[in-house]
């Protein structure tokens, strides 16, 4: 029973850790402007972290000598906790913290829109070859675009849903791995010992 309260501490206290350095690092970076581009340090710190936490499970479900199943299930315990803790992390961090974020993108993009109109014969050539509305300017094609964007990709809320989704199949393909990985040298080395 102490063995499993054990357990059971290790999955819930080293993913709010974990969500919660992840937080005070992108603090630190948006406060400091010490990089750029924050999303870059805060992908890279999430697939870090999840790789720990997988291995962490997996291996304490090892150590229980587990089917691949239950392995793969013992790396996504922790790993599960993660991504909810951290996709409510990025909403918070995105809808309250660094709120120029998603402007400053979108910005971006109907630039290298407006770019990308110009480039290839301006708006008349562009519009022929589309199939935009002959009646639509260039102002309302872009505007259109604009509020699209916002409302599918450059907001809080869809940024902390395609994370969810995201780090919930990278944390599987992690756990399938690692569980795969474990009963591989668990077999190898059971053939390796002799008798």
């Amino acid at each position: 029973m102490l063995c499993r309260q054990k357990h059971l501490l290790c999955v819930m206290q080293l993913p709010m850790l974990f969500a919660l350095t992840w937080l005070c690092v992108k603090v630190v970076i948006f406060y400091t402007s010490w990089i750029e581009d924050t999303m870059r340090a805060g992908i890279m710190l999430n697939l870090l972290f999840l790789v720990i936490l997988v291995y962490v499970g997996v291996k304490k479900g090892a150590e229980n000598g587990k089917e691949t199943f239950h392995l793969l299930k013992s790396g996504m315990r922790p790993a599960a906790i993660y991504v909810i803790m951290i996709t409510v992390a990025i909403f918070s961090y995105y809808k309250f913290l660094d709120t120029d974020f998603f402007d400053t993108r979108l910005d971006q993009v109907m630039i290298e829109t407006n770019a990308g109109i110009e480039q290839n014969g301006g708006w008349a050539e562009f519009s022929k070859t589309d199939g935009i509305e002959k009646e639509t300017t260039q102002e309302e094609f872009l505007s259109n675009q604009e509020s699209s964007l916002r409302k599918v990709f450059f907001s809080p809320l869809p940024q902390a849903s395609y994370s969810l989704l995201a780090l919930t199949l990278t944390a599987i393909f992690y756990s399938l791995l690692m569980s795969l990985f474990f009963k591989f040298m668990a077999s190898r080395f059971k053939e390796s010992v002799p008798d």
